[in-house]
């Protein structure tokens, strides 16, 4: 009787032993496995200009912008594309596109051409049908905070 307690002691701490072993060679190989450096391709991966979301404000290095509540932010431009940039309605049925670049959208219900600072900043009201009432007062406040960089 002692004996196979010993054993079956014996056995369960090995095997726990072996399992620990097991996670510890796991463990060092995973390591070796990540590189302390992100590999070349990453390093050069394109992000386009550089933004800054504060809040409710949308910055780039030309202009900043109020983004309306509950509206989503869409990062339109890649790198060596001028700023471009989307805020949708909840409802997606709606859209305020601003951008560095000269606009050419058909949907547009209304385009408006900034200045701001030394930058022309175009932007539109983007809707498959008129916007209600409250949805033009929004833009009208985006173009208002439609201001450069400081």
């Amino acid at each position: 009787m002692m004996l196979r307690r010993a054993l079956w002691q014996l056995s369960l701490w090995g095997g726990l032993f072996l399992l620990a072993l097991v996670v510890a060679f796991s463990v060092m190989r995973a390591g070796f496995l990540v590189p302390i450096t992100p590999p070349s391709p990453l390093r050069i991966t394109p992000v386009g200009a550089p933004v800054v979301l504060d809040g409710d404000i949308y910055q780039t290095e030309s202009f900043r912008a109020w983004i309306p509540p509950a509206w989503t932010v869409v990062k339109l431009s890649a790198i060596g594309e001028g700023e471009r940039v989307a805020f949708i309605a909840p409802d997606e049925q709606t859209a305020i596109l601003i951008s560095r670049a000269p606009l050419d959208e058909p949907a547009a219900r209304r385009l408006e051409q900034l200045t701001v600072g030394a930058h022309r900043v175009y932007v539109a009201l983007l809707s498959a049908e008129a916007p209600p009432e409250d949805t033009r007062a929004l833009f009208e406040s985006v173009l208002a905070s439609i201001a450069p960089t400081p």
